[in-house]
C-alpha cells in the first residue's frame, strides 16, 4: 500500500515537473517571440518615421515642382520639353508617395498583429498558471488522503498485533488446561 502511495506521489511529482518544464519552454519560446516582435516593431517604427519624412519631402517636392511647371509654361514654349520631364518626375514622386502610404499601412497592421500576439501570450501564461495551481491543489489533496490512509493502516496494525497477542495467551491457557486435564485423567485411570 505504501509502495502504491509512493508510486502515486512519484507520478504526481513527475507530472508537476513535466508541467514546469513545459511551462518553462512555452515561456522561453514566448519571450523569444516577444523579443523578435519587439525588434521587428522597432524596425517598422523606424521605417515608418523615415517613410513619413520621405513622404513629407516628396509632398514638398511635388508642390515645388508644380509651381515650377506653372512658371515654365508661362515663360516660354521653348521650355515645353523641360516641363514634360518635370511632370514625369512629379508622377514618379506621387507613385512613391502611394507606395510609401501602402507600406505605412502594412507596417501599422504588423504592429496591430504584434499587439494581438502579446495579448494572446499573456492569456496563455495566465492559463498555464491556473493549470499549475489546480494541479498543486489536487496533489495536496491526494497527499492528505494518503496520510490519512497510512494513519488508519497503522492503527489497524496496532489492533491486529494486540489481538494476536491475546490469541496466543488464550491458546497457551487452553493448551495448559488440556494438558492438565490429560494428566488428571491419566492419574485417575491409574
Amino acid at each position: 500500500m505504501i509502495r502504491n502511495l509512493n508510486r502515486i506521489n512519484l507520478i504526481l511529482i513527475v507530472l508537476i515537473g513535466g508541467l514546469c518544464v513545459f511551462q518553462w519552454q512555452v515561456e522561453k519560446e514566448a519571450r523569444g517571440n516577444i523579443n523578435s516582435l519587439q525588434r521587428t516593431a522597432a524596425n517598422h517604427e523606424l521605417k515608418i518615421a523615415e517613410q513619413e519624412e520621405n513622404l513629407k519631402g516628396a509632398n514638398e517636392d511635388i508642390e515645388r515642382f508644380r509651381v515650377q511647371v506653372t512658371e515654365l509654361k508661362a515663360q516660354s514654349d521653348d521650355q515645353v520639353i523641360q516641363i514634360r520631364d518635370q511632370k514625369a518626375q512629379v508622377f514618379r514622386l506621387e507613385e512613391a508617395k502611394t507606395q510609401l502610404t501602402k507600406q505605412s499601412d502594412s507596417l501599422r497592421q504588423a504592429l496591430d498583429a504584434y499587439k494581438a500576439a502579446i495579448a494572446s501570450r499573456d492569456e496563455n501564461i495566465k492559463t498555464l498558471l491556473e493549470q499549475r495551481d489546480q494541479l498543486y491543489a489536487s496533489n495536496k489533496s491526494a497527499v492528505e488522503k494518503a496520510n490519512l490512509a497510512i494513519a488508519s493502516y497503522n492503527e489497524i496494525n496496532g489492533k491486529y498485533a494486540d489481538l494476536v497477542g491475546r490469541y496466543n495467551e488464550l491458546a497457551a491457557h487452553v493448551q495448559a488446561a488440556a494438558s492438565n486435564s490429560d494428566e488428571a485423567k491419566a492419574k485417575s485411570a491409574q
